[in-house]
Order: structure tokens, then sequence, then C-alpha cells
């Protein structure tokens, strides 16, 4: 499945309607073109997903970028709504980010303890579990965001910890799920992305265009690099994504 797969800029706007990532009656006729046209992608992906998965094993796939605001959770959460259209069966949303967890609070807002809860060990994994609305997406959550204080860990202890744990929550939703989403922190704010990454089964890429510069591209890949980096999704305006890139994944 390594390749670049184009797909066209989209808002995130908050909702719990039907596909729980967009309130179609807040966005113009453009947007919402541009929302069809997202779908079609992530169809397009989730089909590539399920054939490379022919015999359904339990399956982990993180999708990262290299800086904050390419879309990469927006690219999780689609890609996750198109497998349960694709399969009928629940899968399993994981958030990783957890400078700045956003998709429990979009998807299933409440005061649920999340990951960092369960980091600090206040509480057991399965607390962190959220029902989206439609009840197809599990969302593993992150908390309500890190906050410095005397007797809290540091953001990188807490990092640190995820990793060592990254195998055991992995496996453990394995059990009840045959897919799990992981949204990934970008790969050059956090030193551990790329090491959790080695527990998953891979990982896609988003390149926005036009903001993502080329060299923070290429050390990106350069650290995730190997066979678990499946490929990119270009999101935004015809802006191709370089040569060295596509030869890269398409080799």
């Amino acid at each position: 499945m390594a390749s670049v797969i184009k797909a066209p800029s989209m808002p995130l706007v908050s909702s719990n309607t039907e596909s729980d990532v967009v309130n179609r009656s807040q966005l113009n006729r453009e947007q919402r073109r541009s929302i069809a046209e997202l779908q079609r992608v992530w169809q397009r992906l989730a089909v590539n997903i399920l054939a490379s998965n022919a015999h359904r094993v339990p399956w982990a796939m993180g999708i990262s970028s290299s800086i904050r605001g390419e879309g990469r959770t927006t690219a999780a959460l689609g890609i996750a709504y198109a497998i349960t259209r694709e399969t009928g069966d629940k899968v399993a949303l994981l958030e990783l980010d957890l400078e700045n967890p956003s998709i429990s609070e979009e998807i299933s807002p409440g005061s649920t303890p999340g990951l960092m809860e369960f980091l600090r060990g206040e509480c057991e994994l399965e607390e962190t579990f959220r029902p989206s609305a439609n009840g197809k997406i599990t969302i593993v959550s992150g908390g309500t965001g890190w906050k410095q204080s005397a007797f809290s860990p540091s953001l990188d202890d807490l990092a640190v910890r995820l990793r060592h744990k990254i195998p055991e929550i992995i496996e453990t939703l394995k059990q009840d799920y045959k897919y799990t989403i992981v949204d990934l922190p970008p790969v050059l704010s956090n030193m551990q992305t790329e090491r959790i990454a080695m527990s998953l089964n891979g990982t896609l890429m988003v390149v926005r265009s036009g903001v993502t510069p080329l060299n923070l591209i290429r050390e990106s890949v350069d650290l995730m690099g190997g066979e678990n980096l499946l490929g990119a999704i270009q999101v935004g305006p015809p802006s191709p994504v370089p040569g060295w890139l596509s030869n890269l994944l398409g080799g």
C-alpha cells in the first residue's frame, strides 16, 4: 500500500452528527464538496487497508505528520469511519497526542479519564474508552491535556511511559477490535513517535501542501522510514509531493 494519496483540504468543524467529523449545516457548498471528495479518499484507503489484511487478523495503523496543522487527526477520524462503513465492524481510535488531545472532546465530550490518568496510575485502561455518538467507534481518550504542576510528571516523562506501555495497550485493543487507528503525535515534536510506531503494523504520513517544508518532510521520513511506512496522504490544493518521496513510497 506504499503510495502517495491526494486529498482535498477540509476544515474540522465540531459536531456530534452522523460522521462526527463535521456539521454539514455549518458548511458552504464548496466545503461540502470537499468533504465528499475527502470521504471518497478515506474510503479508497480503507479498501486498500482491508485488502492488505485479507485474513482479517487484528491490525493497528498509525497516522502521523511532520508538524502540527497538517490534517493528521482529521485523517485518523476519516479512515476509522471509512473502515466501519466498509466492514460494519467497530474500530478503536487511539489518541496518543497527549500534548493536544482533541478527538475525544470532538466526538464524545465528557469527563471520562484518559491516557494521561492511566499513565499516572489513576485509572484502568478500560476507563479511558469512550463510545462515539453512533456507537461505531471506540475512542481511547488522551485525556484533558497535560498541565504542568509541582506534583505531575513532565510531558516527556509521560511520553516515555506511553512508549513502554504501548505494546500492552495495542494487544488489549486487538482482543476486541480487528482494526485500531492510532492518532500519533507529530514526528518532529515528539521523539517517542517513531519508537511507538514500531509497535504498530504500519504508519501513514499526512503532508499538507504549502504548509510542510520539504526539509521537514525529509527529516520525518528518515525517522519513520522502513517497511512500516505505508505511504503518504497529501492534503490540500495541487502542490506535488516531492518526487523523491513518491519514488521512496512507490518503490
